[in-house]
């Protein structure tokens, strides 16, 4: 599906919750209503206008974002736009069944935030961090914006997701990816190439961009789990990126140790949830700086 038509499908995927909402589309001089792309030499978007606000549809380095703000004004800085869900949106994994799902999820963000679904826009407190403020520095990706880019490639995971917040009133990462690690184990098993590629575009960016805790998420919580097998560590060195791949293969040869085995089995048993708060160096930086050593044996534990 080439980027044109997979675009306008989504914008008619959406339309009707749009108009529901009392949004309408800001249409660029010399455009289609069907097709109202305003393009800048980065990215191109869709704007839509109410007495509620304004709602983007952002595409930018194959990454599709919905942004939204409540602010009334002519003139809306782009920066006080609040980021929504986001997806990889690239032409060689696009299909119908696909961008029903991805526009389904524009949808619910669309309700939640304008809408009278208060309990749900409650548990979105905790807006994804964008991938231009990763980029440039400004913020690193967190928890919760892992989790919310794995949705748009596994679609059964955005109730725990939504669950998960609505429970803790913010994103409790340990707890999530403890439980669905396996999710994304089975790709490697299955060998998907489409869906491999597509998560780990979204593993390899969230890694490289992200906080030492999401690092740990990625590299111990979720690909910890490949147990160091031999098949499953070839496959997803194919799709790692250099960054990623040391510290993962290193840990999954320290959970082969006795003491990597008494650790893991702690990790499978996250602590309550307790309100974040200042915190000292924890078991993935140490481990980090155990890989980076060259030759080094596992710490102990």
């Amino acid at each position: 599906m080439d980027f044109t038509n997979a675009l306008q499908q989504v914008l008619k995927g959406i339309e009707p919750v749009i108009a529901k909402e009392g949004f309408k589309a800001v249409i660029p001089e010399g455009a289609s209503k069907d097709f109202p792309v305003f393009e800048e030499s980065d990215k191109k978007y869709v704007e839509y206008e109410g007495d509620k606000g304004k709602i983007r549809l952002v595409y930018s380095n194959n990454l599709l974002s919905l942004l939204y703000t409540d602010v009334k004004a002519d003139e809306v800085d782009g920066l006080d736009f609040k980021i929504g869900s986001q997806t990889l949106f690239e032409e060689e994994t696009l299909d119908d069944k696909e961008i029903r799902s991805l526009s389904n999820i524009f949808n619910e963000d669309i309700e939640e935030y304008f809408g009278t679904k208060t309990q749900a826009r409650s548990a979105k407190k905790n807006i994804p961090v964008s991938k231009a403020a990763a980029k440039s520095g400004a913020m690193q990706y967190d928890a919760n914006t892992l989790a919310s880019r794995l949705t748009a490639a596994y679609p059964d995971l955005k109730e725990p997701y939504k669950a998960n917040l609505e429970k803790y009133g913010e994103f409790y990462g340990e707890e999530f990816f403890v439980e669905y690690a396996h999710v994304i184990i089975n790709t490697i098993k299955q060998k998907d190439k489409q869906l491999l590629k597509k998560v780990f575009n979204i593993l390899n960016d969230i890694y490289e961009n992200g906080s030492s805790d999401v690092q740990g998420l990625v590299a111990v919580t979720i690909l910890g789990e490949m147990d160091n097998d031999p098949e499953l560590i070839a496959t997803a060195k194919e799709y790692m990126s250099e960054e990623m791949a040391q510290p993962v293969i290193y840990i999954n040869q320290y959970f082969q140790t006795a003491a990597g085995k008494r650790k893991k089995a702690k990790l499978k048993n996250p602590p309550p949830y307790k309100p974040k708060k200042e915190k000292k160096p924890g078991f993935f930086s140490q481990m980090m700086a155990a890989s980076a050593g060259q030759g080094q044996p596992p710490m102990p534990m």
